[in-house]
Parts: C-alpha cells; structure tokens; sequence
C-alpha cells in the first residue's frame, strides 16, 4: 500500500502526513512511520504543532569581509557577532550582493514616487496660495466651497490648476512661490 500522497495547505506549502488524532489509542498512523526524514527535519511541540528545527535557520543576505575572509558563518547585522566578540572592523560590500542591489532599486522607486506626490502637492499649495493672494472674490469662494464639500484632492487639484491655467495673475502669483525660503522656516 502506498503512503498517502502530501495535501497542501492554506498557503500553499505541503503540509505533514500526519493523520488526524484520535485514531487508534493515540498510537502513530502509518504516515507517521512511513517518512523518518520528516522527522529529522521538524520537532513537534506540546501542542501538537511542528515547528522548525534549529538546522533551518534565517540566512545573512551577506557575509561581512572578515567573516568571509575567515570562512566563519556571519550573523549579517551590523556590526556582526563575530567582529563584536573579537575587536575586528565591521565592513559590509553591499555592491557584492544583488539582493541589496533589488532592495536599493525598489527604495529608489518608492522616493521617485513620493517626490512625485510632493511635487503635485506643492504645486496644489501654490495654486491655492496665488488664488488666495490676487485672485477675484468669486474665484476665492469658490475654492474655499470646493475645499469644504468634498475629501477629493484630485477635484481640488484640477480646480485650481484651471483657474491658475486661464489666467495670467494667477501664474505669475503660482511662479512667484519661493519655497526655498519657505522651507528653512518651516
């Protein structure tokens, strides 16, 4: 007879052959006996559940220079456990490693994006600053009426990009902007 075939789990990972308790007097199903290996490689606990043995443990994404250089495993914090027990200088090369590299290139991406919204909120708070500063009575209550029925910047924004676009006070005011200056004060 063959052992029964592994099932998947939640996530997709194989879960253990192990059958459901309350067979016969507790004793081990014969999926238990049948895979020795899996019992090598997980410990059960009091509860029932299998967990990870010590041999699996997390892996440094990179070895510092002296670890590397002395072939001894490197916990890969820095400074890392070795070079703190033994007085040695630390040093990581992060141009070594291509997960860094696919680390770095993701964070680039994510402060590419968020100068980008800064950006468009500036230009948003330079709108609203120019049509506070020379714009006509209308054209002030309006915004302000805009701002206080709705929660859609993006409604706000394109209101106040149209009137700024259609006239010329308008942009000089939004151009004069100086947020240089503004941003030692604030």
């Amino acid at each position: 007879m063959d052992p029964p075939r592994p099932t998947l789990g939640v996530f997709g990972s194989e879960e253990s052959n192990v059958l459901p308790e309350g067979g016969e007097g507790g004793e081990p199903s014969l999926a238990e006996e049948a895979d020795p290996a899996a019992d090598a490689a997980t410990a059960t606990s009091d509860s029932g559940l299998q967990e990870p043995s010590d041999r699996s443990r997390a892996r440094a994404s990179l070895a510092c220079y002296m670890c590397q250089r002395k072939k001894i495993r490197c916990t890969g914090t820095f400074p890392c456990a070795n070079c703190q027990r033994r007085n040695w200088s630390c040093r990581f090369d992060a141009q070594a490693d291509g997960r860094r590299k696919a680390n770095n290139r993701r964070t680039v991406q994510d402060l590419n994006e968020a100068t980008e919204q800064l950006r468009r909120q500036r230009q948003m708070i330079s709108g609203m600053l120019a049509i506070m500063k020379v714009g006509d009575r209308d054209t002030i209550s309006h915004l302000v009426q805009r701002v206080s029925q709705t929660q859609n910047l993006g409604e706000i924004a394109e209101y106040i990009r149209t009137e700024v676009e259609k006239d010329g006070k308008l942009q000089e005011s939004f151009l004069a902007v100086d947020w240089a200056a503004a941003g030692s004060q604030l």
